[in-house]
């Protein structure tokens, strides 16, 4: 059975503020946004991964092509025709460590391979990301949450 955890608690959020302050290198928005100025079609010259995705018409959830079918990753909606491409919306830009960014980009996030460190297409804004979900995800995924197996506590 597994446990539940309770991502937002005191312990794990200080877990958590130590785990980004650690693996989130700086905010890279206004880089971006200069880019962006100078070449409106940069993002067709970067590598870019998760750019887009396919929305469940049900949930708004991604869907992912599993052998002849669609099936969404959140409410398990499936489909045999492939759903409308939507393109991410990316509200801040930060730099993150390498190994961050491969798990991030795992999670469906949007990830930007262009300079040394990759660049993480944060889909959130004004709230801490120690608070975001995927955050909350990566963590349980390496048992450093209180109560787990490596806990940071």
């Amino acid at each position: 059975m597994k446990q539940t955890i309770n991502h937002n608690s005191s312990v794990n959020q200080d877990i958590k503020r130590k785990f980004v302050d650690r693996e989130v290198i700086i905010l890279a928005s206004d880089i971006v946004d200069e880019f962006q100025k100078i070449n409106p079609s940069w993002f067709e010259d970067w590598d870019i991964r998760n750019l887009y995705f396919y929305p469940c018409p049900e949930c708004g959830g991604s869907m992912e092509e599993r052998a002849v079918k669609w099936v969404c990753n959140n409410c398990k909606h499936r489909q045999t025709e492939e759903p409308e491409q939507e393109m991410q919306e990316i509200y801040e830009y930060w730099f993150v460590a390498k190994w961050l960014a491969e798990k991030l980009e795992e999670k469906g996030e949007v990830i930007i391979y262009h300079f040394n460190s990759p660049i993480w297409g944060r889909q959130a804004s004004g709230q801490a990301i120690l608070l975001d979900g995927v955050i909350s995800e990566i963590c349980e995924d390496l048992e450093i949450l209180d109560g787990q197996r490596y806990s940071w506590k």
